[in-house]
């Protein structure tokens, strides 16, 4: 019988943002993201995206990496498909997007929407929604 491991949300990320923005560019995501943000703010890369998700992640006590790979499948990898939730709303985990058609929260910068991803994870992972 095979070993299993059992993946968790909780404690410091695994990967380095540097390993993340590696991944990222082999698959393809080398390019900046991301479309003007709210306000006044300039544009993020995918390697500040993943700085920002391993800080903020560490600060919230999940795993940032974790977190980073979430993004990437709520926002067709920082790419903004048609979806309820447009990048420049830096809302990286679809927040307050009970279905398709609603818009969604938005956040100030990018550094803010990470947090609030971040937060939230360790809300709901605490048990304490």
């Amino acid at each position: 019988m095979a070993a299993t491991t059992s993946l968790t949300i909780l404690g410091p990320s695994t990967l380095s943002a540097a390993a993340i923005n590696t991944w990222a560019a082999s698959h393809g995501y080398h390019a900046a993201y991301i479309s003007p943000t709210i306000g006044a703010f300039p544009s993020v890369t995918i390697a500040q995206m993943a700085d920002l998700y391993v800080t903020e992640g560490g600060y919230a006590g999940i795993r940032g990496d974790v977190a980073f790979a979430q993004a990437c499948v709520e926002t067709g990898y920082f790419s903004s498909p048609a979806a309820a939730v447009q990048l420049a709303q830096n809302n990286f985990a679809g927040i307050a997007v009970p279905s398709a058609s609603a818009v969604g929260d938005g956040f100030p910068t990018p550094q803010i929407g990470v947090r609030a991803h971040c937060q939230l994870l360790a809300e709901v992972v605490g048990g304490n929604q």
